[in-house]
């Protein structure tokens, strides 16, 4: 999925916690509920509609509550929605103020930083017949040690 600056957000209705969350957020919550696994490139329009109905089963940062909202944000530079803070263009998060007086050309916040700089990919695999997270499982044989993804629920 190409990054695109859409951008939901999320309100808590218990403690009034608002938070603001990209399409790649967004994409991360919905694979931590267990949708979109198979989706490589999901379209966009998709992951917004699945984000807005998911939001009810998200868990508020501030009080644990379950049941947060959604509300889609109109305009990418709305000052107001994001009180002058600088988004990351990876997540949509807001960058600290501490990072920006340290990098004033900083683009990205320090997770997707060190995830653009290691090249490191939390994307799992999964399973094709029935969607589990597939497995990395030593395959014994006689002197040579092999590697294979194997489904831990249907053995596949």
């Amino acid at each position: 999925m190409n990054p695109t600056h859409r951008y939901m957000q999320l309100r808590c209705p218990q403690c009034s916690a608002v938070s603001l969350c990209g399409t790649d957020d967004m994409l991360a919550r919905l694979r931590r509920l267990g949708m979109l696994r198979r989706e490589k490139e999901p379209d966009v329009a998709l992951v917004l509609e699945l984000f807005r109905s998911a939001a009810c089963r998200f868990d508020c940062p501030e009080c644990g509550r379950t049941g947060m909202s959604a509300v889609p944000v109109d305009g990418d530079d709305d000052e107001e929605q994001w009180a002058g803070q600088r988004r990351c263009k990876s997540r949509g998060t807001a960058i600290p103020k501490e990072r920006v007086e340290l990098l004033p050309d900083v683009r990205l916040c320090a997770e997707c930083q060190r995830r653009d700089e290691t090249g490191a990919d939390d994307e799992r695999e999964f399973c094709p017949r029935c969607g589990s997270v597939m497995r990395l499982v030593l395959q014994g044989g006689a002197g040579i040690s092999r590697y294979q993804m194997k489904c831990p629920e249907c053995r596949g």
